[in-house]
């Protein structure tokens, strides 16, 4: 009987090996050095925003805005900033109910509508808001100006896409 318990003990151990392995707790790999957070879930490494901050820097420079244009910008831009912060996290917040109400055990199809409705206004506040920051921008800059900034948005783009990095 020893050997039979032996071998059945030596045949559970090889069949239960691989599974003790995986249920290991697995160590996060570390962060790569001398690599930053430039904003959420974005890293870059140093002096990578210096090249874009010399980018606008010098798109700026091109525009040749007057210190009334500078001040309307700045005051444009940041309305806009505030209120995406506050519509984007309308909308999260909306998403995220929404995806509680589909989860729940007993499916309430009124309240899914509602949410969901609450879901498309706050998306659809989103979009109102860049078409208006848009529209806001092109009373603001000269034609001329408007086509430096829509060559450097097409520029932007294929980087974006990979072309134009080498």
């Amino acid at each position: 009987m020893k050997p039979s318990f032996f071998l059945t003990s030596v045949a559970a151990a090889l069949l239960l090996s691989p599974v003790v392995a995986s249920a290991q707790p697995q160590e996060a790999p570390p962060n790569p050095p001398n690599q930053r957070r430039l904003g959420p879930g974005r890293a870059g490494m140093p002096g990578e925003n210096r090249g874009m901050m010399e980018r606008r820097e010098a798109v700026k420079a091109r525009l040749a805005l007057t210190d009334a244009q500078k001040a309307d910008l700045q005051k444009a831009m940041e309305s806009n900033r505030r209120d995406r912060l506050r519509k984007s996290t309308d909308f999260k917040i909306a998403s995220l109910d929404l995806k509680s109400l589909l989860r729940a055990e007993k499916v309430d199809e009124k309240a899914i509508a509602a949410k969901l409705a609450e879901v498309q206004a706050a998306q659809g506040a989103l979009l109102k808001l860049r078409v208006d920051t848009a529209l806001s921008m092109k009373r603001i800059l000269t034609p001329e100006q408007q086509k430096i900034m829509m060559g450097q948005r097409m520029k932007m783009r294929a980087m974006g896409r990979g072309q134009g990095r080498g």
